[in-house]
């Protein structure tokens, strides 16, 4: 009966736990946010309860030729709010391109280098399990979008509840506001 115990607990222990299912946007956008050229992504909450606690993190890693060699090198990107007491539904996480940013070499070209990531993380408390999540996500330099912006994607219910349209969840429009253009 010991074994049959254990086995159980074990067995409910490894599929309870829950997963993130926090969705990420296909591309992410450089476009002006307060006057300065802001790198943006966006992503969601799928799980339709509370993840408290959130916390964002957002590295470059990109390849670089040394003395010694080549070499695989990660920047911590400065985020304008890396955390959200509460993630309920949408969260657009965003890097300010300032003078300090590893990024800003980019602003010329409007390219990111080929082997360069953007790497995301985001991290919270499930609330109803009280476990901690994770979601990662990469974009690369084909997932950037210049000069865009995302399409609006929140309404509301007569009811007064808050709702997300996700077939446009990957959707980026020009910044003059033209049709949307959505991202397979």
């Amino acid at each position: 009966m010991l074994f049959f115990a254990l086995a159980t607990g074990m067995a409910f222990a490894r599929f309870s736990r829950p997963t993130a299912r926090i969705r990420f946007s296909k591309v992410a956008i450089v476009a002006p946010f307060e006057g300065v050229p802001t790198l943006m992504l966006r992503c969601a909450n799928q799980r339709h309860n509370m993840i408290f606690e959130a916390n964002a993190t957002m590295s470059l890693i990109v390849d670089e030729k040394t003395e010694s060699g080549p070499m695989r090198r990660f920047y911590d990107l400065k985020l304008l709010r890396h955390s959200s007491p509460v993630f309920a539904l949408t969260w657009t996480i965003m890097h300010p391109i300032d003078e300090e940013s590893p990024l800003r070499r980019w602003l010329d070209d409007q390219a990111a280098p080929t082997g360069s990531e953007i790497l995301i993380v985001v991290s919270g408390t499930d609330d109803r399990t009280g476990h901690t999540m994770y979601g990662r996500y990469a974009f690369g330099p084909a997932d950037l979008r210049w000069n865009m912006r995302f399409a609006d994607i929140l309404g509301q219910t007569d009811e007064g509840l808050r709702t997300i349209d996700y077939r446009c969840f990957d959707a980026v429009v020009p910044i003059s506001g033209q049709a949307a253009t959505i991202i397979d």
